[in-house]
């Protein structure tokens, strides 16, 4: 992973609401990416990278993080359509630092099957239950909890421990598991 720079034999591709991410330049009438993409990231086969964006997510989640694969994720939000759950053996990597990764739950429940590791901040909102179920260890980040709930297991809650900063506002925080 590296920034574009001067290069020019690279593609911008877009998420689609099919899940899909696509050539823009086929799928678009017109230019949606900046002019400039020197500042964007190259992102290698099998990786996956979101910022700064809002993707929503269905009932089919992310799965596959194992092997190469990798997803980081900053400076945006994860929104649940439905309930779903982030799935694999890698943890997912949080580098947003300025606004964070937003997990908004909107009334569903989003599991993340697999740790959370980076120096990124964690931002939990909207109704709904954001469940972490992997190791936190690798997490330096801030936490902030602004709605819903926030449930931790034996496994996710050294994520306390590893982080800068955790800050519970009218939210619940659900330790049952542990």
């Amino acid at each position: 992973t590296g920034k574009v720079k001067d290069r020019t034999d690279v593609k911008v591709l877009s998420p689609v609401n099919s899940g899909e991410l696509v050539l823009s330049e086929e799928y678009f009438t017109k230019q949606v990416f900046s002019e400039s993409i020197s500042k964007y990231i190259v992102v290698k086969p099998l990786h996956f990278a979101y910022n700064p964006a809002r993707v929503n997510i269905g009932s089919s989640g992310i799965a596959g993080i194992v092997g190469a694969a990798s997803v980081i994720l900053g400076n945006g939000t994860i929104a649940a359509t439905a309930d779903f759950a982030i799935n694999g053996s890698k943890a997912v990597n949080l580098i947003g630092t300025s606004t964070g990764t937003t997990f908004d739950t909107a009334g569903h429940t989003i599991t993340v099957n697999t740790g959370i590791a980076g120096a990124g901040n964690l931002i939990k909102t909207g109704t709904g239950v954001l469940s972490l179920t992997g190791s936190g260890a690798e997490f330096s980040g801030n936490i902030s909890v602004t709605e819903g709930t926030l449930a931790l297991n034996a496994t996710s809650k050294d994520i306390f421990a590893a982080a800068s900063s955790v800050t519970i506002g009218n939210a619940t925080l659900d330790l049952s598991a542990i």
